[in-house]
């Protein structure tokens, strides 16, 4: 029996996922109007989730430098992180894995634990957190995914060209660059939401699969590449719950051949419910010291 190999976009320099569509459906049914309060664009690439009026959640590759006391936009209005508190399960990438046989870097990935609290400096009032998902019976939930970044179709899967910054963002940036501490975002970029099942679960992960034609739901999608720690939420009694945070992908074969976001892969997520006891704990512990 062939192993399923799994991989993290960031490690393959695909950095983070994002949102890989039907290719029977207009792209533009995807697309979100309104950018929910919870969502977060982080800084570069990726994003996080608004969990509290001082905190945000994400997946820990995302912080890929020094984050502390660095501004950052959150929908219009700006803040400053404060601290960042990686879980103690989380180990930083090794880098060097080259092509080749992916069981070294499978087994790495499978032992982190790819969360992250931030603080906020200042309390946020003008959006509103999200609740968070406390039960254990994921399966078999119809979830809804958000991110920006690479596109593509379940046939051709993510097309990486399609998340490098367009002509006017890179002349923006630069610009801007002098005169402010804040990086660059994608927040100018089509923010794109999906739909998907959860199919399986184990101690720290969610999982669910690209399906296609009548297997799939109207709006089924998968991860490309320009999104990490994007949320998955599931809503109860007209509620959003977060549910997960994008972190990697399953992939069958060498590393050197990989294209992700194809129909028929598996998206991993982290398991919130998994973490809430060590996100509660954190955030109890910080407003005791206040």
């Amino acid at each position: 029996m062939i192993k399923i190999l799994t991989i993290t976009f960031l490690i393959i320099s695909f950095a983070c996922p994002a949102v890989v569509k039907r290719h029977d459906v207009q792209p533009e049914m995807y697309e979100v109007k309104k950018i929910p309060d919870f969502f977060i664009d982080m800084p570069h690439e990726g994003a996080a989730v608004l969990i509290d009026k001082y905190w945000l959640v994400t997946a820990a590759h995302v912080v890929f430098y020094d984050y502390h006391d660095k501004p950052i936009m959150l929908h219009g209005v700006e803040n400053r992180i404060e601290r960042v508190i990686f879980h103690h399960g989380y180990k930083e990438d090794p880098g060097n894995w080259g092509p080749g046989a992916a069981k070294p870097l499978i087994d790495f990935l499978s032992s982190r634990d790819d969360i992250v609290l931030l603080k906020l400096a200042e309390p946020v009032e003008h959006l509103k957190p999200i609740s968070r998902y406390y039960d254990n019976k994921e399966i078999g939930e119809e979830v809804t995914i958000f991110g920006r970044g690479a596109t593509g179709t379940g046939l051709t899967g993510e097309i990486l060209t399609t998340k490098a910054p367009s002509l006017w963002e890179s002349i923006s940036n630069t610009i801007r660059s002098p005169f402010t501490d804040l990086d660059e975002t994608q927040a100018n970029r089509t923010l794109n939401n999906y739909k998907n099942i959860i199919e399986s679960a184990n101690e720290s992960w969610l999982m669910f699969r690209f399906d296609k034609a009548d297997d799939a739901l109207p709006l089924e999608g998968n991860l490309g590449s320009g999104d990490s720690g994007g949320p998955a939420i599931m809503i109860r009694n007209g509620i959003p719950l977060l549910i997960g945070l994008a972190s990697w992908q399953e992939y069958e074969g060498d590393l050197e051949g990989y294209v992700g976001g194809k129909y028929g892969a598996v998206s991993v997520f982290v398991r919130i419910s998994s973490y809430n006891q060590w996100i509660d704990k954190t955030i109890l512990a910080y407003r005791n010291k206040t």
